[in-house]
């Protein structure tokens, strides 16, 4: 059965704001399955690393949020998704990207962005080796993997290949809830096709993937009693947890309106939100 999973691994000064940016809330004590969606932390050799289940785009992909947790940490991030199988890991400093490296499927390398570790000659090689032998698996999928374990120490899937797992739930683990959020919005008073499909497209649907991960989207065009054109959409039911929400969500509402004005000024947008209150989702997860 495949998976997909995005981890981040931050070192340095940044604890609350780690949580807050990731949209998680403390159940410290808390017992989770192993297999349930839940985002777990850990301190290992300095690190604190998150992990989230059945998440896309996967925080390698998200590089506002990256330069925000890294203002004043280091940090090593790292997506998987064996359905392509795809790969991805990336190291911040100070703001900045230090490297980061790709692997998308159906391909037989891995490129790279900015100065990747000596260590990624090596596990190149050793992959072009395992490749040559034909063995029906995608070699280089690990290479990007390896390549954030060579530096945290950390790589999520080591239980399931036999090795002592890298955390250990309910013992070095702090535990939290992801709780559904979701909305939905209502775009009228459009002026053609092309304000249509520039809201949904353009203003809507891109910057959404940057801003909730592992969700997906809906829409229906139609049009209004005096025939121009609307989009009513949302969110399908998800699970995310925004705990910092109340400092989030007006920059998140302004950012939404000017995207939609700026491809179809004269369009009026209303936002809608389904929020459960924490202590609701802490319930949730203790009925798990």
């Amino acid at each position: 059965m495949g998976y997909m999973t995005s981890w981040v691994a931050v070192r340095g000064d940044v604890l609350g704001d780690l949580f807050d940016e990731l949209g998680l809330i403390d159940l410290e004590g808390r017992s989770v399955a192993q297999e349930s969606d839940f985002a777990a932390a850990a301190l290992r050799g300095g690190w604190v690393t998150v992990l989230v289940r059945d998440t896309h785009p996967g925080y390698p992909y998200r590089p506002d949020l990256l330069a925000r947790l890294s203002r004043r940490a280091e940090l090593v991030t790292c997506h998987e998704s064996t359905y392509g199988p795809e790969s991805a890991s990336a190291r911040w400093c100070n703001g900045q990207q230090v490297w980061k490296a790709e692997h998308l499927a159906e391909t037989t390398d891995v490129t790279v962005e900015g100065d990747v570790p000596d260590v990624f000659d090596e596990l190149m090689s050793a992959a072009g080796v395992r490749s040559a032998q034909d063995s029906g698996i995608d070699e280089f999928y690990e290479v990007p993997v390896e390549l954030a374990k060579s530096i945290t120490g950390f790589r999520q899937d080591e239980a399931v290949r036999g090795a002592p797992p890298a955390i250990r739930l309910g013992m070095d683990v702090k535990a939290f809830a992801l709780t559904p959020v979701e909305y939905s919005w209502t775009v009228t008073e459009l002026d053609d096709e092309d304000q249509l499909r520039a809201v949904m497209g353009e203003a809507i649907h891109q910057f959404h993937r940057s801003e909730f991960p592992g969700t997906r989207l809906f829409n229906r065009a139609g049009a209004d009693d005096n025939g121009r054109r609307r989009i009513d959409g949302g969110t399908v039911p998800a699970v995310m947890a925004i705990s910092g929400f109340d400092r989030w969500r007006p920059e998140f509402e302004a950012t939404v309106a000017r995207r939609v004005a700026e491809v179809a000024p004269h369009a009026k947008l209303t936002l809608n939100w389904n929020f459960p209150d924490a202590e609701q989702g802490m319930q949730e997860a203790d009925s798990r």
